[in-house]
């Protein structure tokens, strides 16, 4: 599980547990308000993990399937509103 709001941190924070206990995919937490976010799309190229399952809110209804291009369309609109 993995939280948006760290960053560029995140990328170090995955490579350290991949490396240490293997990841098959992350759970990315926190993606409803979150500008940073956009550092899950390189980790999956620099580091071969995909993101499967994001959160949107704090209720377990809030958990949902990571849809890369629903979420790239989410993301450019935060980034040009």
């Amino acid at each position: 599980v993995l939280d948006a709001h760290i960053g560029q941190n995140s990328a170090q924070q995955v490579k350290v547990f991949r490396d240490a206990i293997g990841l098959s995919g992350l759970a990315v937490t926190k993606l409803d308000g979150s500008a940073r976010a956009g550092v899950i799309l390189g980790i999956e190229e620099e580091l071969g993990v995909p993101t499967k399952l994001v959160g949107i809110g704090e209720g377990l209804d809030d958990l949902d399937l990571f849809e890369p291009s629903r979420y790239l369309q989410a993301l450019l609109r935060m980034e040009n509103p």
